[in-house]
């Protein structure tokens, strides 16, 4: 597994390429958009990754809130007796 970041590689790739001609210059540029397929392909699968997770944890969000929903309305109550309590108190310490 390569540790370069793309952006090295693709410098890497520039400077290695400078001086290429004809046949030369072919082959890199296959290369280069087999590098850069590859690398597509790769970060889609990451993107679908993450996708999936969140997907996952919104459902299991949205089951709670549904099996427990006086307790969410609990804690939302509670947060927001907390943020206006805190408003409160900065008010007091500044005047």
């Amino acid at each position: 597994m390569h540790t370069d970041t793309i952006q090295e590689q693709l410098n890497h790739f520039i400077k290695s390429t400078r001086a290429l001609t004809g046949d030369e210059l072919a082959h890199a540029k296959a290369a280069f958009a087999q590098y850069v397929d590859s690398t597509t392909k790769s970060l889609d699968a990451i993107g679908s990754s993450i996708s999936d997770h969140a997907k996952t944890s919104v459902k299991a969000g949205n089951d709670y809130a549904h099996a427990h929903p006086w307790q969410l309305a609990a804690i939302g109550t509670g947060m927001l007796l907390l943020g206006l309590g805190a408003k409160r108190m900065k008010k007091k310490r500044c005047c």
